[in-house]
């Protein structure tokens, strides 16, 4: 049983840790089979029974084909395994969360997934292990974390690590990668700072940019896509007041972007799509609440990215209705 976090250290060093990588989506998978591949430890958790057993028939979706050469790689050098539940060490763990929050309901919490892997990880771990928080999160997340870890008899900053390490990723655009976007980290002590470097060096080669507390960090992410959630919604009323003046919003956009600074384009589209996008920025909505304010700009952006849809498919219908088309 390890002992301290110097240990794992240690074990980190000599790549003699086991890496468990919680959720096996789009953030998780690429982080799973990238860690295996540069000599890591690693096992691939995902609580989807099918996605596990089609991962081990080496089934991958078609949005992860880039990834099979390593995936298959890493399976047959045994650095890479797939369960639905993580398993006790010998050596130092290190779980990394990167499961799915999804909007919050009257029945489910936006951290129903997260708080059910770290308590998953927490009845397999020991002394030394280190928790990594990927999901983009509530505010106060990783502060609740540190309860549950403590509850269970660690001491955080001590003996066990924690750190919240955002995803930063853009599927499918090969400019900005897994291996070379920065990341923003914080960590409860610098140790597991100096772990957590030694991990995302076998990922990343761009900078890991440490930051002063938990909550810097939680707000870094959500700011990151309220930013663009506002700018859509910016556009796309934009692309509305344009098309009530008959003037093509595109031409508006490229000629305002040959402004050299203080400018940057958004185009017009259905709505912020994804999943990240229209959710995240809820985050700071909910946060301001508890102060009693709204953060307005948020709010009023998200009632424009609901409203886009709808004016989009009545914008539609007054086009088939006047050229006598009909619907198919």
């Amino acid at each position: 049983m390890m002992s301290s976090l110097q240990e794992t250290l240690n074990n980190v060093n000599s790549y003699e840790s086991l890496i468990e990588v919680f959720g096996l989506g789009y953030v998780g998978f690429p982080l799973a089979v990238r860690l295996a591949s540069m000599g890591m430890n690693v096992r691939g958790v995902d609580v989807d029974e099918n996605r596990v057993n089609r991962l081990n028939r080496n089934e991958l979706l078609e949005t992860e084909r880039n990834l099979k050469g390593s995936f298959l790689s890493a399976k047959t050098s045994g650095r890479l395994r797939i369960t639905t539940k993580p398993t006790p060490s010998e050596t130092a763990k290190i779980g990394i969360i990167c499961v799915p929050t999804p909007i919050p309901t009257k029945s489910i919490t936006s951290n129903i997934h997260v708080n059910s892997s770290i308590k998953s990880f927490l009845n397999t771990c020991n002394t030394g292990d280190i928790i990594i928080i990927e999901s983009s999160v509530e505010v106060g997340t990783t502060d609740s974390t540190r309860t549950m870890i403590e509850a269970a008899g660690h001491k955080v900053g001590k003996n066990f690590g924690l750190a919240f390490c955002p995803e930063r990723i853009d599927p499918q655009n090969t400019r900005w990668t897994l291996e070379n976007i920065p990341r923003v980290v914080y960590c409860s002590d610098d140790t597991t700072f100096k772990i957590i470097k030694i991990i995302y060096s076998n990922v990343n080669n761009s900078n890991l940019i440490r930051v002063s507390s938990a909550k810097t960090a939680e707000v870094t992410k959500s700011f990151e896509n309220a930013f663009r959630l506002v700018n859509i919604s910016l556009v796309n009323e934009l692309a509305i007041l344009c098309d009530h003046l008959q003037i093509n919003a595109r031409e508006v956009i490229d000629a305002a972007a040959t402004k050299p600074f203080g400018f940057m384009p958004f185009y017009p589209g259905a709505g912020a799509g994804g999943h990240c996008i229209p959710k995240d920025p809820r985050f700071l909505l909910e946060s301001s609440k508890k102060f009693g304010s709204q953060f307005t700009t948020i709010h009023n952006a998200l009632e424009i990215n609901s409203y886009v849809p709808i004016y989009i498919s009545e914008h539609v219908d007054d086009i088939i209705s006047k050229n006598n088309l009909t619907k198919s």
